[in-house]
């Protein structure tokens, strides 16, 4: 596979992560040092951005 069609499973991993709420699956795409950042110029941890899509804070 090449590099686009790993990106392509990596991005279609990421949505479906997204829509059953598997943080589990959302940490082995993410990068220690990851983080959201919003077009609002805000950036979340990681954790605090699963927590936020666990219990339903967020809306994504």
């Amino acid at each position: 596979m090449d590099e686009r069609g790993i990106i392509r499973e990596m991005y279609l991993k990421y949505w479906r992560y997204m829509i059953a709420k598997d943080a589990d699956g959302l940490r082995s795409l993410m990068a220690k040092d990851y983080y959201l950042m919003h077009m609002t110029g805000v950036k979340q941890p990681a954790e605090v951005f699963l927590k936020g899509l666990l219990d339903g804070t967020f809306n994504y």
